[in-house]
């Protein structure tokens, strides 16, 4: 119950075969899949409304690279078995919706390099499973999300080049203490820089700038861990 497409290796070279056109609504009537890759073509139709609704047994699903316009639909929130969900680099608008909140599941999403709005919704903080959360590159505005429940976040979190703002609360990465990757640059944010502390045993990557921060440091145990661990940092 597996189903490929993968054209992602010819994906810059203009003229290799691709999908057209758009994932028919057909196509939700996949009840039984559980695996679904379609990344790498060049569709001008986005997805359809209910598209998701049946897919209740898929445990991942990638769509990355496919040009891909229209908005996530709120049927998104029917995933509740997906563990990782990977929409980044098309043509998304719109908001990202609430009913993300039924991926409780969910460790692994990206929906980096889109063109999405809005506030970040509430819904992010009940999904307590992520490892990874990669928002970068959209034109989301508003404030810093919730992560206080997001306690297994450690792979990383990017949220650079938006236009989110306002300040950040001073123990944001208080229950995050394995997170290692955290990358906020190019926002608007201001006040004090958040304590970094809890991040000094884990940190390897961590890009500050590009905002309006007023006060703060990074610990010398953050940076000890950046070096040590080979990462970058620019702050």
């Amino acid at each position: 119950r597996v189903l490929v497409i993968d054209n992602s290796a010819t994906i810059e070279d203009p003229n290799a075969p691709r999908l057209g056109g758009g994932i028919p609504d057909e196509a939700s009537g996949l009840a039984s899949i559980d695996f679904l890759k379609i990344v790498g073509n060049n569709f001008t139709e986005g997805l359809a409304d209910n598209l998701f609704a049946n897919w209740t047994s898929l445990t991942s699903l990638n769509l990355a690279q496919n040009n891909m316009p229209g908005q996530i639909p709120r049927s998104v929130g029917q995933l509740v078995f997906v563990t990782g969900l990977n929409l980044e680099d098309n043509r998304l608008t719109g908001p990202l919706p609430e009913e993300i909140s039924g991926l409780t599941r969910l460790l692994i999403f990206s929906a980096r390099k889109n063109e999405l709005s809005g506030p970040l919704p509430t819904a992010i903080s009940s999904l307590n499973s992520l490892s990874l959360l990669y928002l970068d590159n959209n034109n989301f505005t508003g404030n810093f999300p919730d992560i206080s429940k997001l306690a297994f976040l450690r792979a990383g979190l990017d949220l650079s080049n938006n236009r989110l703002s306002g300040t950040i609360p001073l123990d944001a990465f208080a229950k995050t203490p394995n997170l290692r990757v955290l990358r906020l640059s190019n926002n608007t944010f201001s006040g004090p820089l958040p304590d970094l502390s809890p991040l000094s045993a884990s940190i390897k990557d961590l890009y500050l700038e590009g905002n309006d921060f007023t006060e703060g440091i990074v610990p010398l145990e953050a940076c000890t861990s950046i070096v040590t661990r080979g990462g970058e940092a620019l702050v």
